[in-house]
């Protein structure tokens, strides 16, 4: 027990300035009530951004279906310009997506109050519990 809260009950620097900052930012959008404003252009950026990864998709799915992976064919040394453009446009149409959904997921848990910050503390204090745990069982020699 001596061990348990002290490696459950940790917070990094990291984590505690990561936490602030985005909380202080998200103050800032929330008072100057800057999100209304941007609200629109981001929901508009989020619909063309799923139809990129729409038709990153679909190219993909058309690569996959002429008998090589998508991986194969990118690795392969491009001679044409339009292979070149498809390979950067399949790359960067599933990254994008995937951006704008972990700022939206960021945004949603970034504390706003203090309960909102005491939630997350929870949640970092049961991962810590999971991680001393799991470490805990990796240490114990077998037993046979």
């Amino acid at each position: 027990m001596k061990r348990f809260l002290p490696a459950v009950f940790v917070l990094t620097r990291f984590q505690i300035i990561f936490i602030f900052s985005l909380a202080a930012l998200k103050y800032l959008l929330i008072t100057y009530k800057i999100i209304d404003k941007i609200e629109k252009p981001f929901v508009w950026f989020c619909i063309g951004a799923g139809v990129i990864f729409a038709i990153a998709t679909g190219i993909m799915g058309v690569i996959e279906n002429r008998g090589q992976s998508f991986e194969e064919w990118q690795s392969k040394p491009k001679n044409s310009v339009n292979e070149k453009i498809l390979s950067y446009f399949v790359s960067w149409g599933f990254a994008i997506p995937g951006m704008l959904a972990y700022v939206v997921f960021l945004y949603l848990f970034i504390p706003n109050s203090i309960s909102m910050f005491i939630a997350l503390y929870a949640g970092i204090v049961f991962r810590n519990c999971i991680s001393f745990f799991k470490a805990k069982k990796t240490t114990l020699p077998d037993e046979q």
